[in-house]
């Protein structure tokens, strides 16, 4: 009985880990997205500010 508890709770810690991995991908993924995003805008703003037309963004 206590074996089995071992297994369940190593089997547990185990997805807990997967899950924080998971979490930290995420992190990762949305700053690029925002470090892009703001490139991009820089792009756009300084096109807007020297006259040129940008139909989309």
């Amino acid at each position: 009985m206590i074996l089995l508890e071992n297994d369940t709770l190593e089997f547990l810690g185990h997805i807990l880990n997967v899950g924080g991995l998971f979490l930290r991908g995420l992190n990762v993924i949305f700053t690029i997205l925002i470090i892009v995003f703001v490139h991009g805008m820089g792009h756009y703003l300084i096109g807007r500010w020297c006259g040129i037309r940008a139909s989309v963004f």
